[in-house]
């Protein structure tokens, strides 16, 4: 049973570690240094995509409110937490009082916006 078992793994050892098929396309051989084989360079990935532009029909500083901390709110507002989901930064926020916010506020993961009072 242990020899089929052994010329099983010596023919896969064969196969995974023989010759590589021709390419078309010339190979630089590279050096070991310190008996590591440096990886060949990779073509450059193309710039990073622009971020999107505030959706069309709402006005550009709707979607950059100016920051404030907690107290600076408190003195025209209060601070609307967000539910998890992101929508205190949309351009398209309301606050519960129907409002439009007048900042935003750095707290928990999302961060909250200042709606007016």
């Amino acid at each position: 049973m242990k020899a089929p078992l052994a010329l099983l793994f010596a023919g896969a050892l064969a196969c995974a570690c023989g010759p590589r098929p021709a390419s078309d396309e010339p190979t630089a051989e590279l050096e070991p240094v310190d008996g590591v084989v440096p990886i060949p360079a990779q073509p450059e990935s193309p710039p990073p995509a622009e971020p999107p532009a505030a959706p069309s029909g709402e006005p550009a500083e709707a979607a950059s409110l100016p920051a404030m901390n907690q107290e600076d709110c408190e003195k025209v507002g209060t601070v609307v937490g967000d539910p998890g989901d992101g929508r205190t930064r949309r351009p398209d926020f309301v606050c519960p009082n129907g409002k439009k916010p007048v900042g935003t506020v750095a707290s928990g993961i999302e961060g909250s916006a200042c709606c007016p009072n």
